[in-house]
């Protein structure tokens, strides 16, 4: 349906996945809130 997927590497979602386990569960990985405006942008 086109929707972006996003982990935030924050709290517990620091230790949820692994670099291997990232490219294949969501699109975008970020450690703040300020990175979602150039996901949006792109």
């Amino acid at each position: 349906i086109g929707c972006k997927t996003i982990h935030m590497k924050w709290g517990r979602g620091k230790n949820i996945f692994n670099k291997k386990e990232d490219s294949k569960l969501v699109d975008y990985t970020i450690n703040s809130l300020e990175e979602i405006k150039t996901i949006i942008e792109n």
